[in-house]
């Protein structure tokens, strides 16, 4: 949340420096996490966080999620079902809207919602989940270091292939799909499976210290990444006279080593404090009587 707030702070200054009109609701909906519910704001402000906005209402229905399971007794493979039917009706649903008449008449809307409404990617956190559930279960492991690139390799593979091939595939069955709309969810779970599945050396190469770190900092350069845009062609990339290349990667370096600094800065000192200070502030502090019934 810091590094949220941050980017917005950021973007703010960015607007009053280039003196550009703040939109007073796109601020107030990006504050509260709720400009992916509305189609007019949805990519307002700092564009790329209408992610963020979908994930907190996810994180919002994990804990009635998770009583559903224990209330029914739920197993991983009852969960992966069901996840997999919503992602199934999902998909055909706005798929069909993607080819019908009604998105020619109302292209914006409907963009909208086939790529930032919340209640269409749901599927895919089901479908994650499900996974979660099913790997907590199992006891299965690959220790073979030759299986584990067999298997993560091939994952890695029908992700990619599908991915830079999707429109060729549309063209070639006649129809479109909603690709944008967690289309993709179920080949990401078998490659986050697979790799979570390798206990060989490739976990121990993944598990390295400076791609745990990239990874860490991964949120904050997501978040980031539109301000630190906006200032870096603001105040440097005119004056460097760069390639399109070389402007890009000086770009990249700089928007890393700054999510690497919010990480460090930021990030990891809010979570000790929420995750161990908090809990033990809050005890010292609670009443008496209410210690007394723990």
């Amino acid at each position: 949340m810091p590094v949220y707030l941050l980017a917005i702070a950021l973007m703010l200054l960015m607007i009053y420096i280039r003196g550009k009109e703040l939109n007073l609701i796109s601020l107030i909906l990006s504050l509260t996490l709720l400009q992916s519910w509305f189609s007019s704001y949805s990519l307002s402000l700092n564009s790329p966080t209408w992610v963020i906005s979908v994930l907190v209402f996810f994180y919002f229905t994990f804990p009635m999620i998770l009583s559903t399971v224990k209330k029914y007794n739920l197993t991983a493979i009852k969960v992966l079902v069901f996840a997999l039917s919503l992602w199934g009706v999902t998909q055909a649903i706005l798929s069909s809207v993607l080819s019908s008449e009604m998105y020619k008449d109302f292209p914006i809307f409907f963009n909208y919602l086939i790529n930032y409404f919340p209640l269409s990617h749901f599927c895919s956190f089901l479908l994650g989940v499900s996974g979660g559930m099913w790997f907590n279960a199992s006891k299965y492991a690959i220790r073979n270091i030759y299986q584990s690139i067999a298997l993560a390799g091939s994952a890695a593979f029908l992700v990619v292939f599908i991915i830079n091939n999707q429109f060729q595939i549309a063209n070639y069955l006649g129809f479109k799909f909603a690709f944008a709309s967690s289309f993709f969810a179920p080949l990401f779970l078998i490659f986050i499976i697979s790799i979570s599945m390798c206990q060989s050396k490739v976990a121990k190469i993944l598990s390295a210290k400076p791609l745990v770190l990239l990874g860490e900092a991964s949120y904050s350069l997501y978040v980031l990444q539109m301000p630190i845009y906006i200032i870096y062609r603001y105040f440097f990339a005119g004056s460097l006279e760069l390639s399109l290349v070389s402007d890009f990667y000086l770009y990249l370096v700089f928007l890393i080593l700054i999510s690497i600094f919010c990480l460090i800065a930021f990030e990891r000192p809010t979570y000790k404090f929420i995750r161990f200070s908090l809990p033990k502030l809050a005890e010292d502090h609670l009443p008496i009587a209410f210690i007394r019934t723990k």
